[in-house]
């Protein structure tokens, strides 16, 4: 499952617990997606974030399409569902900016414990060099 573009409205991506964001439009602003040997977009998206310590969030993911899917499961079972709703703990890796004119992060959230890591062409990527808890930090 890959889930891009969750907008949030946050002073700090230390402080996204709490945001609850919604698409109902593939891609607009939630490109959610799953793949099983095939793509599935998905129409609806509902993105909640129930807890976050340091990098580590979990994530309330509620994702319909259209129409009908299959997903293989690690049994190789093939289950078929319209709607995936879970629970989610991902670790929060950096941030990628796709940005037409030459801005910088600091104009939309604190960039405090993040550093640039690589450019390619309109996207740069910003990765996680502290989080800024114990289990992170090695102490």
């Amino acid at each position: 499952m890959t889930i891009e573009g969750i907008p949030a409205d946050v002073p700090s991506w230390r402080e996204i617990e709490g945001i609850e964001v919604e698409s109902t439009e593939s891609g607009e602003p939630i490109d959610a997606s799953v793949y099983d040997g095939a793509h599935s977009f998905f129409e609806y998206a509902r993105i909640q974030v129930l807890h976050q310590v340091g990098t580590m969030a979990r994530f309330v993911v509620d994702l319909a399409e259209g129409e009908e899917f299959f997903l293989t499961l690690p049994n190789d079972e093939k289950l078929e569902a319209d709607q995936i709703y879970t629970t989610v703990d991902a670790e929060f890796e950096g941030i990628e900016m796709y940005l037409t004119a030459d801005r910088e992060l600091a104009e939309f959230t604190d960039p405090t414990g993040l550093v640039f890591d690589w450019a390619h062409g309109d996207c740069k990527f910003y990765k996680v060099v502290d989080s800024g808890t114990p289990e992170h930090s090695g102490h």
